[in-house]
């Protein structure tokens, strides 16, 4: 009877485990796709860059998965501009807000995931958009105010 109970609690938890992941996954592509005309992403590339190839593959995916628009720059022959985005290594992904000159974050530097990629744009949208504070970067939008959001454990949640 106890081994009963101990494999229901786990199941439980491994049920939440997985509910919370798949709210976590609506709110990003909702998010993204709601998003997709206001924001763009800009890869500042440079010549021989392999690494660039690589992340291209990976912005691909996310284009197709969230109809978003995506600029390439190399950054050598654009050097005032990789200077104004503080742009040192390739590739380098910002996000920008259309019509906004100084509205963009960072997403990525050097080559990383789809999901990873994903999870950054969501969140460098709602800080840009004043949804949250730049310290709740990593409190996702199901957390704001609990626990895990740096600013409710301070007292302050807006």
């Amino acid at each position: 009877l106890h081994l009963s109970i101990r494999r229901q609690r786990q199941m439980c938890i491994r049920d939440r485990s997985v509910i919370a992941r798949k709210i976590r996954q609506e709110d990003y592509f909702n998010k993204l796709r709601n998003n997709s005309d206001e924001f763009a992403l800009v890869m500042f590339t440079q010549k021989g860059c392999e690494y660039c190839a690589a992340m291209d593959g990976v912005l691909k995916q996310f284009v197709f998965r969230h109809d978003w628009k995506i600029k390439y720059i190399d950054r050598q022959e654009n050097a005032s501009l990789a200077a104004r985005f503080n742009i040192e290594v390739a590739p380098t992904v910002v996000m920008i807000r259309r019509g906004y000159e100084d509205s963009w974050l960072p997403i990525s530097y050097g080559v990383v995931s789809v999901p990873e990629v994903e999870e950054n744009v969501y969140r460098a949208i709602r800080v840009i958009k004043g949804e949250i504070k730049p310290t709740q970067f990593y409190t996702p939008e199901h957390q704001k105010g609990r626990a895990f959001d740096p600013l409710a454990t301070a007292g302050v949640t807006e």
